[in-house]
């Protein structure tokens, strides 16, 4: 259980200290107790101690830090759609400069090289950090689809991610024009109207890899300013003949 909680705390010496704190102040003993607490461990305080350590970046690599919230907690990150992901929400101006960046977050211990300099994994807590710091001062929110329970708020987000089960969902709201990234985590059905899609008409970044996708939309063509398409692992069999009027796209990642 101890090996578990280490864990969970992602080595981070802090996070470690306080979660040693809470086990003390709870008086925690039998099995049952730790399970609880390995369910229910708070790591807000954590986060706070940490305030330090995220504005000592410079601001560029701090923009590369926000950016992290886009992405799953615990997936591997390949260093090439990070530094194409940098250069779109402007954190670095080219790829090379961007390739900087990686060394820069391995060297503060943000992320881990897992394979040859090419993939990385983030430490959790760090996830959490970004995850809140985002959501502060970088226009960012997260939507949970659950059973068409949840919507976006009616604030304006420029970054957006969208957590979501295999069910057919559509939203939109009046702040939609505003967005530059949109990232699914899940999977779904995309609606395919072209009224739809016209709504996000600055969306710079759309990631669906993992999504389970069968097929993109026609209607994927008016994402005119669109320069990032995330379409890895999904089970597209053919790419619609629209895509070619994205003039603007970069990068088509399948």
């Amino acid at each position: 259980m101890g090996k578990q909680m280490l864990r969970k705390c992602g080595g981070l010496p802090l996070a470690i200290k306080e979660v040693g704190k809470q086990l003390v102040e709870k008086k925690v003993s039998g099995e049952s107790e730790w399970e609880q607490l390995l369910e229910l461990v708070d790591f807000g305080s954590t986060l706070k101690l940490f305030e330090p350590f995220y504005h000592k970046f410079d601001p560029k690599l701090r923009s590369c830090f926000l950016s992290m919230a886009f992405f799953k907690e615990n997936s591997t990150l390949r260093a090439e759609k990070l530094t194409q992901i940098w250069v779109v929400v402007g954190a670095a101006q080219e790829y090379k400069e961007s390739e900087s960046y990686l060394d820069g977050l391995v060297n503060e211990s943000v992320i881990d090289v897992k394979d040859k300099s090419t993939e990385y994994c983030m430490n959790f807590v760090l996830h959490m950090l970004s995850i809140q710091k985002a959501e502060e001062e970088f226009s960012f929110e997260i939507l949970i689809r659950n059973n068409g329970n949840n919507r976006p708020s009616e604030s304006p987000h420029h970054h957006r991610v969208i957590i979501c089960s295999r069910d057919k969902f559509n939203y939109s709201t009046d702040h939609d024009k505003l967005l530059v990234s949109l990232f699914f985590h899940g999977g779904g059905h995309l609606d395919t109207s072209p009224s739809y899609w016209k709504s996000f008409e600055q969306l710079q970044i759309l990631d669906l890899e993992d999504f389970g996708l069968k097929f993109l939309p026609e209607s994927i063509d008016t994402l005119m300013e669109l320069r990032h398409l995330g379409l890895r692992n999904n089970y597209i069999k053919e790419l619609p003949e629209s895509l070619g009027c994205l003039k603007n796209l970069k990068v088509l990642d399948i």
